[in-house]
């Protein structure tokens, strides 16, 4: 899950998983819990969280934008507006010139490319 990965990369980048839950404002429970499943993450932390991890959080919010609005009357105009975001940034993983620069960037792509299918 991508959840996991970018708590695992912030952490790695950070120090600690303390560290990021600190820098973000919530507990470490809190993040333990993004992880599990057991709570649903907003797009306002999965960008915080990208960027703590070292990616792009623009593009991140857009994904997460778009995938909580996903069967709602704005999903279309989100689409609209974010889409492009989601092109560039699916362009650039296509090409392989790919600026998230970690070595988990392939299953990142892999997690990325799955969530847009569905």
């Amino acid at each position: 899950m991508l959840v996991e990965i970018l708590i695992a990369k912030a952490a790695e980048r950070q120090g600690s998983k303390k560290a990021v839950a600190e820098m973000l404002g919530v507990s470490s429970s809190y993040l333990s819990d993004l992880k599990s499943g057991r709570r649903k993450i907003q797009p306002d932390d999965f960008a915080a969280l990208a960027h703590l991890a070292g990616f792009n959080a623009l593009n991140f919010l857009a994904l997460a934008t778009l995938e909580q609005a996903k069967g709602t009357a704005k999903e279309k105009v989100l689409q609209e507006a974010l889409g492009e975001s989601i092109r560039q940034l699916e362009s650039t993983l296509l090409s392989g010139s790919t600026p998230l620069k970690s070595s988990n960037s392939r299953e990142i792509q892999c997690i990325f490319f799955d969530t847009l299918l569905r």
